[in-house]
């Protein structure tokens, strides 16, 4: 089983569960609730709604106020079209500068061979330093392990030692923003039980298992914000987010063309359509000049950042395109200006039952993405508990079988540890 491509075989029976994710962004706010089949992790959308955005800013809330009242509207539209109500829900974040950072912790082992206990005083001992900086860890995930004066191992040590390093990467956020939200979403009476980062689960969404374990970067555009996510020998190995978006697109139009916000939206929208750009006697060609520097800009830092950071260019890989904004008529032709030579490719997330096509487009990626980390975690969550319980009616012969319960294992520990 995987986050990206999961399949399950002789699940036993298990209660089925309610989830919900919240879409909270500088354009839309999104709702939706789900039910998740505990045989076989298959979702099922009960009920979603999707309301304007109020009182959000490059991902980020500015008018607290507003913001709760806009929330608390589209939670409560979902909950009624589900026939149901929700205590907690989950976030995917963009806002608080989500980015990458290394953390290496160094623990005395005195002989003792690196197990569970020592991981989880590691991880503890890593989330009092980012405590203790303000920040908010999203994910924390070991990426490499060092014992004594010996060479880093991506593998943990099955031998003992005196000393041990554990590198970690950790993906965090500026802790304001995050609690800043979290107070809202708390307003509205729910609890947040899993903060994401936004590009990562965009990532699980749209990426295949196979492009993950080669390399690939997702990048996700939305209305206020860009979010980044690179992956490759199937771990996720740097992110990244930048404060540009579809608005400031359209807030260029906007101002050179000396029109409304809403009127310059329409007509970055009509690019695709060249009768309604003629009924607004826009003319494409200067419509697209207007635009392309920003889109230019956007690719060009993003790249800029991946390298300084020690990584391949972006053209290294698969570059996979979602988010509101990559709807955008003439977007990869535009973002070849940046980067030429580079395969851009936009993709939409797998849709589920009780979607609707306007609700599992590009936009709509992150949603999906957290959705299917929840199954993914339930079916993880099972296959352990089955393997440690096995029936004793039956005996697991196939070799599939057996490295499917490992690798849910595997999967169910890493979520434990990195939300």
């Amino acid at each position: 089983m995987s986050l990206f491509a999961s399949t399950t075989k002789d699940k036993a029976k298990v209660p089925s569960k309610i989830v919900a994710v919240l879409d909270a962004g500088t354009a839309k706010i999104g709702c939706f609730i789900a039910r998740i089949s505990g045989e076989d992790g298959k979702l099922e959308i009960l009920g979603w709604a999707v309301h304007r955005s109020n009182g959000f800013k490059s991902g980020s809330i500015v008018d607290m106020q507003k913001a709760t009242r806009a929330l608390r509207s589209t939670i409560r539209h979902a909950e009624t079209v589900a026939g149901c109500s929700i205590n907690h829900i989950g976030l995917h974040i963009g806002c608080g500068r989500v980015r990458s950072d290394i953390l290496s912790i160094d623990l005395p082992l005195q002989g003792r061979v690196p197990d569970a206990d020592i991981m989880a005083a590691a991880s503890a001992q890593a989330m009092k330093l980012l405590d203790s900086q303000s920040v908010v860890p999203l994910h924390l995930v070991p990426l490499s392990w060092q014992i004594d004066d010996q060479p880093e191992s991506d593998q943990m040590p099955t031998h003992g030692g005196q000393s041990l390093r554990v590198k970690f990467h950790v993906v965090l956020a500026d802790r304001t923003p995050v609690e800043t939200l979290s107070k809202a979403v708390r307003d509205c009476g729910l609890e947040p039980y899993v903060m994401a980062a936004s590009s990562f689960a965009s990532a699980v969404a749209v990426l295949t298992a196979e492009e993950a374990a080669d390399h690939a970067v997702c990048i996700d555009i939305g209305a206020g914000l860009s979010s980044l996510a690179m992956f490759s020998g199937g771990n996720l190995i740097f992110v990244d987010s930048l404060a540009l978006g579809g608005n400031n697109l359209t807030s260029d139009i906007a101002r050179l063309k000396g029109l409304s916000f809403d009127d310059a939206e329409q007509l970055k929208l009509a690019l695709s359509n060249p009768s309604e750009l003629a009924a607004a006697s826009a003319n494409p060609v200067e419509i697209e000049q207007i635009i392309r520097p920003r889109v230019v800009e956007l690719f060009e830092t993003l790249e800029g950042r991946v390298t300084r950071a020690g990584f391949p260019s972006l053209c290294h890989g698969r570059l996979i395109l979602t988010g509101g904004g990559s709807h955008l008529a003439g977007l990869v032709k535009m973002a070849q200006f940046a980067l030429p030579g580079c395969q851009f490719e936009i993709r939409e997330p797998v849709r589920y039952p009780g979607f609707s096509e306007f609700s599992c487009g590009p936009a709509f990626a992150a949603v999906h993405g957290l959705l299917k980390i929840k199954s993914s975690e339930l079916q993880a969550s099972q296959a352990e508990t089955t393997s440690s319980n096995p029936p004793q009616d039956h005996k697991q012969t196939n070799a599939d079988s057996s490295n499917q319960t490992s690798y849910a294992k595997r999967v169910s520990r890493w979520l434990r540890e990195s939300f």
